[in-house]
């Protein structure tokens, strides 16, 4: 990655930042993935979402990332929610 020149050590110990170009690459490897999991009927996000902050140089740290279930999770394991009225929601 660090040849490729897709990432860099970032200011803080342990921490990459991810090339713009790095990023889409890591973009498409995750769609992928994501693709070849649903098409297995495994759970998992119905969208996922994540903030970028462009700095100046270029760089693009990545500052949250949000996964939204949907009904996925507890279709996939059979959780149930009592509602306002204590009966059995989804």
């Amino acid at each position: 990655m660090t040849k490729a020149q897709l990432v860099e050590r970032g200011p803080a110990t342990g921490t990459m930042v991810i090339r713009p170009y790095g990023h889409r690459i890591w973009e498409l490897i995750q769609a992928e993935l994501d693709r070849r999991i649903k098409d297995t009927g495994h759970a998992g996000a119905a969208r996922t979402s994540s903030i970028e902050g462009m700095m100046r140089d270029g760089k693009a740290p990545q500052a949250g990332t949000s996964h939204y279930l949907g009904a996925n999770f507890v279709e996939a394991f059979g959780i149930r929610y009592a509602g306002d009225a204590g009966h059995r929601a989804t």
